[in-house]
């Protein structure tokens, strides 16, 4: 067969002039002595066509570099025809699959899509073909394991169908630290910057741990109307209104903006917070008709002595007395006269206007006691970071045997407030003697696994409910997202997609 001037020319054009002129010279040659004229010249798709029937001829005019794409991809079209039916894309299971993590799943998602590109491949499978992957379809049901399904296989007709096999998930965390699975696969590390040594002069001070007002809204703290008004919160009447009307008690002169000149972000500035007393406070509750009350409050102070410790009778009938976690029973309130409104008198008499109050989902405490003050440290706060502040907060159990040392939380009869507060002014006292990195744990340093994904040229559609849109793609490059009502409508939009 003879090979087209043009086509020669075409594919050697990198090649020295010497060469060229030789392979012109012989296909000349080789058309003269068949008594042919050269054809006419080719298009750019006949010229692939006769490229795909001369891969070993064309090779001898490659560079070293072009050679070894191409018989990359030779290679790989080869094993792809070999494999006749197998040539799909499929996952071989390795004897590590019985204790799968959700990273696992999440690294065979980044594997598939980047073959060539993402290094970490899975352990505990192997996957064939992924060059063919096209697209990626991730269903997270909860609170599903395989067992469900094969007991109750006629419940997933359709779940079937598509996943033959079924694997079970360790959950992420610890008994002590709970986290979501749908957290551990939405989020991929990154990368820590390198910890400097701090000197004594670069230790913040106890000032630096205040929660802004922002930070007091997000987390559902009870605000004052003056803090609301600096940053510019909506509706700070309606609010103030609300606070009058449920009962909530202000300490006196400790609003942000009693104190300070407003801030763009809303810190606590121009007071001199830097040798504030600190106090820890711990409620215990109890269910009533009317939710959530008071049955104990303690307050410890900074060299760990009970200043305050008394029990409450709630306003409203108790229907649960949640003795497993308030370690309160009927027996312990027989006597108790002490409502509410005197426990506010009390501590607003006990507390100075410049206190600093502590605690673990201090929020929590603060709506019991029906208290409003701005200048505040959460334990839960100190020890995560904000991108994973809204997912998740580790439980002060276990960041007291953690950073501690000191086991808590072990009786059956339930917690005990006064130890409790304990734990929380150990804690924010080791934060001001360590510095902010201190107790930051390595995988709440994470980035948005849509971001990670967005960065790479991959293109993210996330179905799901609003409170999970807002939640994970708060700032990510997601490329659509689509909002449902319920699961049912979450289902019909992801099996028509």
């Amino acid at each position: 067969e003879i090979i087209p001037r043009d086509y020669v020319s075409f594919k050697v054009s990198h090649s020295s002039m010497k060469k060229r002129k030789i392979k012109k010279r012989k296909s000349l040659e080789t058309a003269s002595a068949t008594d042919q004229s050269p054809p006419a010249k080719l298009t750019k798709r006949e010229i692939r066509d006769i490229l795909s029937k001369h891969d070993d001829l064309l090779m001898l005019n490659l560079t070293r570099g072009q050679r070894k794409r191409a018989k990359q991809k030779l290679k790989l079209q080869q094993m792809q025809q070999s494999a006749g039916t197998r040539s799909k894309p499929s996952v071989e299971l390795a004897a590590l699959a019985d204790s799968l993590k959700h990273r696992d799943v999440q690294t065979l998602v980044s594997h598939a899509l980047q073959p060539y590109v993402h290094t970490a491949r899975p352990e505990w499978c192997k996957l064939h073909n992924p060059s063919m992957v096209k697209k990626i379809v991730v269903a997270m049901v909860s609170y599903l394991a395989p067992a469900h399904v094969s007991e109750q296989s006629d419940c997933f007709p359709a779940l079937l169908k598509i996943f033959p096999q079924a694997l079970p998930l360790l959950s992420p965390g610890s008994s002590e630290f709970a986290k979501s699975g749908l957290d551990a696969f939405l989020s991929v590390a990154a990368k820590r910057k390198k910890k400097q040594s701090i000197t004594n002069k670069q230790v913040p001070g106890r000032e630096f741990y205040l929660l802004s007002a922002k930070d007091l809204d997000e987390n559902g703290f009870p605000i004052s109307t003056e803090t609301m008004h600096t940053v510019g919160i909506d509706k700070a009447e309606c609010h103030e209104a609300h606070m009058d009307r449920n009962g909530y008690t202000k300490l006196p002169l400790t609003a942000i903006g009693d104190m300070t000149e407003s801030t763009e972000d809303g810190e606590i500035a121009d007071f001199d917070y830097s040798h504030a007393p600190m106090f820890a406070v711990d409620c215990e509750m109890c269910q009533t008709a009317a939710g959530y009350e008071l049955t104990r409050v303690s307050v410890v102070d900074e060299s760990l002595s009970c200043l305050y410790d008394t029990l409450v009778v709630p306003e409203n009938p108790i229907l649960d007395y949640k003795t497993k976690y308030s370690g309160i029973t009927a027996e312990t309130l027989k006597n108790v006269t002490k409502r509410l409104r005197d426990v506010q008198k009390e501590l607003v008499d006990l507390l100075p206007a410049n206190a600093i109050l502590m605690g673990h989902s201090l929020e929590n405490d603060l709506h019991s006691l029906k208290l409003v003050h701005d200048a505040v440290i959460d334990t839960t706060v100190l020890y995560t970071t904000p991108e994973a502040r809204s997912r998740f907060k580790p439980s002060l159990k276990y960041l007291s045997r953690k950073h501690l040392g000191r086991k808590i939380q072990t009786s059956n009869s339930g917690h005990c407030s006064v130890e409790d507060a304990e734990a929380v002014m150990g804690l924010v006292k080791l934060k001001l003697e360590k510095g902010p990195e201190f107790g930051i744990p390595e995988d709440t340093l994470a980035e948005s696994y849509f971001a990670h994904l967005a960065e790479r040229g991959k293109q993210v559609y996330f179905v799901d409910q609003p409170f999970f849109i807002q939640r994970y793609c708060d700032g990510s490059r997601v490329h659509s997202v689509v909002c449902c009502g319920d699961d049912n409508e979450v289902m019909n939009i992801t099996c028509t997609a």
